[in-house]
């Protein structure tokens, strides 16, 4: 028998609220992480020593939010009491889940969340374009976060 993998129908959260229907096309939200869990090194008689690595838990998150959308503009006035007055900023905190269906009607949800998250840049640039691109109607937004788990 073959094995089916359908995807579909994720749902984004951000501070508790579902961004989903704010998101542009393409790739809408990538996770990503800074670096490794662990270092390891070799002592002089060939033995292994491992060392926890606390910041590989750091992670980014991209997101390509509709311009306009009540998730853009909740973004763009976060973005401004960040840049105004960065001690007073509220972190922002953000799950996944994503659905995979078996083509049998069962279906299991890969959660992963974030947290603590912290504009990385400024929101992303204007694309003008007059050959009907798709690009000018998404903002990127770019955040430094705590990967708190991901979990299948």
């Amino acid at each position: 028998m073959a094995t089916n993998i359908l995807v579909g129908r994720d749902i984004i959260t951000i501070d508790g609220e579902d961004v989903t229907a704010d998101m542009a096309e393409g790739d809408v939200m990538v996770i990503t992480t800074s670096g490794e869990i662990n270092t390891a090194g070799m002592t002089y008689h060939q033995q292994m020593v491992v060392a926890e690595n606390r910041s590989g838990q750091i992670g980014q998150v991209t997101m390509r939010i509709l311009r306009g959308s009540p998730t853009d503009k909740k973004f763009l006035a976060s973005y401004t009491t960040y840049e105004n007055d960065s001690p007073s900023f509220v972190c922002l905190q953000g799950s996944v889940e994503q659905r995979l269906g078996d083509g049998y009607g069962n279906v299991t949800s890969n959660y992963f969340s974030v947290s603590d998250m912290v504009f990385a840049r400024k929101p992303s640039d204007v694309t003008v374009n007059a050959n009907g691109q798709i690009e000018q109607t998404a903002r990127e937004y770019t955040f430094i976060c705590l990967i708190v788990n991901t979990m299948g």
